[in-house]
Order: structure tokens, then sequence, then C-alpha cells
């Protein structure tokens, strides 16, 4: 809306059901600007309240509390845009691991899963070990695999291009099946095996 299709009183206003109106003179704080029927209160005025660091801190508990209230409507909302957008949904998970602050998250994640279950971390590292050994064949070069695991470049993982566990097929813990690729690369690709 223009300027001059506001009416010109609070009370022509009303009686038009318009949300504001435009006196044209300044308020109380020197605003030339729209006002809100309901309450007369100028609108540059209340804009600028609504954005001070206390008023946000405030709509920030405000809000927090009606998610509270409501925590099943908000989870299903969540839980039913998840579904609808995966694409999304991996690309923000991607760039917050690749955050520093997302690298540090993930870090205390797993150090305090180490922590809070030390038999289950045991087992799971127990199971990974036991499946390498059985992937390993006797001719295996064992010192050629520990050379290509100490040559790791930093800040990336030795990967399996063949997997050990798969549906499909079970690949070999030997020289020839071993690469390094980036983490996110490497999370993707979990143990899935794709025959091109």
């Amino acid at each position: 809306m223009t300027i001059s299709t506001y009416a010109k009183k609070r009370s022509a206003a009303k009686s038009l059901g318009a949300k504001r109106y435009f006196t044209g003179k300044p308020c109380k704080q020197g605003h030339i600007s729209t006002r809100f029927t309901c309450s007369g209160t100028c609108c540059e005025c209340l804009f600028i309240r609504s954005n001070t660091p206390e008023a946000k801190i405030q709509k920030y508990k405000i809000a927090s509390l009606r998610i509270k209230n409501n925590k099943e409507k908000y989870n299903k909302k969540a839980r039913d845009w998840r579904n609808k957008n995966p694409d999304k949904v991996r690309a923000i998970l991607q760039r917050y691991r690749a955050s520093e602050n997302g690298k540090q998250v993930y870090r205390g994640c797993s150090r305090s899963y180490a922590i809070k279950f030390p038999q289950r971390r045991a087992a799971n590292e127990n199971a990974r070990r036991a499946i390498k050994i059985n992937a390993m064949p006797a001719w295996a070069d064992k010192e050629k695999i520990s050379e290509f695991y100490k040559n790791r470049p930093h800040g990336y993982h030795v990967d399996h291009v063949i997997p050990l566990v798969n549906s499909k097929v079970c690949g070999l813990h030997v020289i020839e099946n071993l690469q390094y690729l980036k983490p996110v690369d490497n999370f993707r690709k979990h143990n899935k095996f794709e025959i091109s």
C-alpha cells in the first residue's frame, strides 16, 4: 500500500476496518510512519522495540515455551518436513558436519559414547576386527596394509572399495581393496556396493 491509500485518522481507519492509518505527523520519537489502528502505536517505534536484544530474548523464550507445551505437534511437523525433504536434510547435515562446531560435537559424541558405554564400544570394535581378520586371506601382505594405514593423509579415512559386509558381495581386507576417502564421502558410501 502507498501512503496516499491509508486513512488520515484513526477513527476513519476503524470504520474502514483497516489495520493501519497515516497522519503525516511525527510520533513522540520523531518518526513519520504509519500507525496501528488498534493501539495508535507508531509502526517504526514498535519495529525498533521488537528488534532490541532484550526483545529477541523474550521472543525466543515465548517460542521455546510454545514448543515445549506442544512438543508432539512440533515433533510431528519436523518429522513430516524431514520425510518430505531428505535432500535438504542431507545437505544441512553435511554443512553442519563440515563446520568447526559440527566437528567438535561429533568428536564429543563419539568420546562420550565410548565413556558411557565402554562394553558396547569394545563389542563394536571387536566385531569389526573379527570381520577384518575373517576377510584377510593368508596371502594378504600385512606390512603393505599397515603402511597404507600409516600413510593415510590427514583428514581422510581408509575405506574398502568393496565393503567387507554387504548383502550382495563381501570384499577382502587386502591392499588392492583399500582407498583413501574424505569422511563425508565415506559416511555417504557406508557399506554400499554398486557395480558400474
